[in-house]
């Protein structure tokens, strides 16, 4: 048994067929699992969540900041994605998608393995505890939340929590919408959901992965297609490599004796 990794899918539904035949992924054996924001921006957001819920439970993914925006559509919010959401939003099919986004989680963790797999990353303002712990706070509150409460999850990120309805969706945009922490206070590191692309960086800003000391373990994360999948670490890998943009739809594979490889 492997467990394969897979990128940012966003509805490029040819892309991620070619690429699971090309690794050999056998759903029979072998686990797949997503980073998130499967749907979005392509064109076949409907026909990738399809595929992945025909794979029953060879498959797990952590929510990525489209399927918490969709989520919010769901909820009678709008945006932007609205359009390209229209057949998610009006699927007749067998699948309650709404009732399906909302049990997955924001972070998964694999300790035979040796894998956390989170769709941004994980705060450094947290230990990896307080990190798991509160994205299972948030994913419960998510669960059972009302419209209401999903529709502000697609307003602008918290950068604080300040009561604990606050609190989840702040778990919810630091798992999903984090790239860059505000370093002005070194022993206490702030989310900046202000900046993109290293081109874009001013002031003290740092990426989230130079927070965090070596880990034993295997971080990975998506959502950030600026770095092209470049973290400078073999502990902490990015998978979002711009797919949608016309460029590689990045799958890691580990090999059940937690041989990591790119494939």
């Amino acid at each position: 048994m492997s467990l394969y990794i897979v990128g940012d899918v966003h509805g490029c539904i040819e892309t991620l067929e070619q690429c699971l035949n090309r690794a050999g992924f056998d759903p029979v054996t072998d686990k797949l699992w997503s980073v998130g924001d499967l749907v979005g921006k392509g064109p076949g957001s409907l026909e990738v969540l399809r595929l992945v819920e025909s794979l029953g439970d060879s498959f797990n993914m952590v929510l990525g900041n489209h399927e918490v925006r969709l989520l919010s559509l769901f909820a009678g919010g709008d945006g932007s994605a609205k359009t390209l959401l229209q057949p998610v939003l009006k699927d007749k099919g067998s699948v309650d998608w709404k009732s399906w986004l909302r049990q997955k989680p924001l972070m998964l963790r694999d300790q035979q393995l040796g894998v956390i797999m989170t769709h941004a990353g994980i705060f450094p303002g947290w230990n990896l505890s307080q990190a798991e712990r509160y994205a299972c706070q948030a994913s419960v509150q998510m669960l059972n939340a009302s419209d209401a409460w999903l529709r502000q999850l697609a307003q602008s990120p918290y950068k604080r929590a300040v009561t604990d309805v606050d609190a989840g969706r702040y778990t919810v945009h630091a798992f999903t919408e984090m790239r860059y922490c505000n370093i002005s206070d070194p022993n206490r590191p702030t989310l900046d959901f202000t900046c993109k692309s290293p081109l874009e960086v001013t002031g003290p800003l740092v990426p989230w992965f130079e927070l965090w000391s070596a880990q034993s373990e295997l971080w990975v994360f998506g959502h950030w297609s600026d770095l092209q999948g470049a973290t400078g670490r073999a502990d902490i890998r990015c998978l979002d490599t711009g797919c949608v943009y016309g460029r590689s739809l990045s799958i890691l594979k580990v090999a059940a004796d937690g041989t990591v490889t790119n494939v």
